[in-house]
């Protein structure tokens, strides 16, 4: 069997050429773009009826254009080494994964992101391109 080496510059993967599977910006299996459950959590979730509920995000407003998603966090959330969950965690998490040079095999998902503003600590505002009808799924 040939190996496949690993080309300069391809960060996130393995020496086989495989998606490394410890980094949620690499994820490449099913419909779960923004994280592993159980190791990470997305900003809201899909229950068992397929309806979408909270998690990391308390509620959330959708603009009248649909355009714009305004989530409110949760808070006092904390990493398992204490380090706070907060807005600028949202954001660096979401351009990680839509970055020109990411690895992250589920870009499609980040494509319709405009911009990610942090009005304050606990509230991440997410502003697409254009409409999107499943944006609401993608970070379940």
């Amino acid at each position: 069997m040939r190996r496949r080496r690993q080309r300069e510059g391809q960060s996130g993967r393995r020496a086989d050429g495989r998606a490394d599977r410890a980094r949620p910006d690499h994820r490449c299996t099913g419909r779960d773009p923004w994280g592993n459950k159980g190791v990470y959590e997305g900003l809201i979730t899909i229950d068992k009826d397929g309806r979408v509920q909270s998690l990391l995000a308390k509620e959330w407003t959708i603009s009248p254009e649909g355009l714009t998603y305004m989530f409110e966090l949760q808070p006092n959330v904390k990493f398992h080494n204490g380090t706070p969950f907060d807005a600028s965690i949202v954001k660096f998490s979401l351009d990680r994964a839509r970055a020109a040079n990411s690895a992250n095999a589920q870009e499609q998902f980040f494509e319709p992101i405009d911009s990610i503003e942090t009005p304050d600590p606990l509230t991440a505002a997410i502003r697409l391109k254009h409409p999107t009808g499943l944006f609401t799924y993608w970070p379940a």
